[in-house]
């Protein structure tokens, strides 16, 4: 199945006014810059995609969410020795606050999460809005991930070598997520894959860092079954979402493949199984297209990509950890 992409939006490059966007100037006062960003972002995709579809889920994605508000209230902290401390830092430095505000602002009663998984959030959050809409469960989603840096961050992950110096950014990016292409859409999702033997298909990360330099055994499927080959003869996780998808929508379904090698049964639960060969278009690798790195980094190159490659085919590799984290497969317009 098909995914479309319309409407994206940048906190850094916002085309409305953000007193438009956020009007109530005390509530913008107390937003962090990433809050303020990423809820601008959000707001003004919504306000472009108007009316064309109810959005009835919002997904958002974050490395290390409003990490300059949980410093704050640290040092509020540190500084009060743990008296009259300012509830507003620590409010608005939970990892859901963009997705909160968002919903709030605009009176959106929906479904509303936000995946906070390293290198592959914003992969995840993709995951889960195909997922919903090809159960049919949305029709249309609001799709966002944010991150932002400060000092000690990037000091901190220096000393962990996640990142050299000067070379840590942040970004904030959303878009509206459609099972239907509108007059607005500018790319088709086509798939996303995760390599087996990555930390995000292997579950996780080891504890001293992203790697300990021993190949670490795959990580087994509910049901005590391991990850096998997926058809084309490379092996792919399954999307960890798939699973819960098909419990809570009344049992698990058989998979099984046909003469062809694509999977039959739940044919929506996870698109672009087998998925397009980076023959077929042009390969991306995020790491060399002058994006600074961050967790969510690959959302910003993925805006970049579908905004310079227009009417062509190309996969988009998330490689900014230092290897092939995820492949997201898309047909600009």
């Amino acid at each position: 199945m098909k995914v479309y992409v319309n409407c994206i939006t940048s906190g850094a490059e916002l085309r409305s006014d953000i007193k438009v966007l956020i009007p109530e100037m005390n509530l913008r006062r107390r937003m962090s810059r990433v809050v303020k960003s990423g809820v601008a972002a959000g707001i003004e995709s919504l306000l472009e995609f108007g009316a064309r579809a109810p959005i009835d889920a919002i997904i958002t994605a974050t490395g290390l969410g409003c990490i300059a508000d949980s410093e704050k209230f640290l040092d509020g902290l540190i500084a009060g020795d743990e008296t009259m401390l300012n509830p507003t830092p620590f409010i608005q430095s939970t990892f859901n606050t963009v997705g909160a505000q968002i919903a709030l602002l605009r009176g959106l009663h929906c479904y509303n999460t936000t995946y906070v998984h390293r290198w592959t959030s914003f992969e995840n959050a993709l995951t889960d809005a195909a997922l919903r809409i090809g159960a049919g469960w949305s029709r249309a989603v609001l799709v966002g991930a944010f991150d932002e840096t400060t000092p000690s961050v990037e000091k901190v992950l220096q000393r962990l070598r996640v990142a050299q110096e000067g070379r840590w950014g942040e970004s904030s990016v959303f878009f509206v997520l459609t099972a239907e292409r509108f007059d607005c859409s500018v790319a088709a999702i086509t798939g996303i894959r995760i390599p087996a033997g990555t930390p995000a298909a292997d579950g996780g990360y080891p504890a001293g860092g992203e790697t300990d330099g021993e190949e670490k055994p795959r990580a087994e499927e509910t049901g005590g079954k391991a990850h096998q080959e997926e058809p084309g003869g490379k092996a792919y996780a399954r999307a960890t979402c798939e699973k819960r998808y098909e419990r809570e929508s009344g049992g698990e379904k058989n998979h099984t493949e046909n003469s062809c090698g694509k999977a039959s049964g739940n044919e929506n639960a996870c698109i672009g199984q087998a998925g397009a060969e980076a023959s077929e278009g042009r390969a991306i690798r995020a790491s060399q297209t002058g994006v600074k790195p961050h967790f969510t980094a690959i959302a910003e190159v993925f805006r970049q990509a579908v905004a310079e490659n227009a009417g062509h085919k190309i996969t988009l590799y998330n490689d900014f950890s230092g290897r092939t984290e995820s492949a997201i497969e898309l047909t600009c317009m």
